[in-house]
């Protein structure tokens, strides 16, 4: 949509091997590392990011994740959604 570009459905995968991480932060460091390769792929990089959704399995890694996150986004406003729905494998961490 105009100069938007809409990233979704970036779980922990390892592109190359198909293969996600058991390891929460191992997990959450590629999560970020797949939308840093897809908005980097049109241009764009973390720094252009106007909002954000995170879907963490469990609550009890919400603090986990978000330190991951505040690091990731240090210095960029954006909006942030974070929710703790059941997701469709226990394997999603994140």
């Amino acid at each position: 949509m105009d100069n938007l570009v809409f990233v979704s459905n970036t779980a922990g995968r390892f592109p190359n091997t198909k293969v996600i991480s058991e390891y929460l932060v191992e997990q959450t460091l590629q999560v970020f590392a797949n939308t840093k390769h897809a908005l980097n792929a049109v241009k764009s990089s973390l720094a252009d990011v106007v909002m954000f959704c995170l879907f963490i399995q469990n609550p009890k890694d919400t603090m986990t994740v978000l330190e991951i996150f505040s690091k990731k986004f240090k210095g960029v406003d954006l909006v942030t959604n974070v929710s703790c729905p059941p997701l469709n494998f226990i394997i999603y961490k994140v």
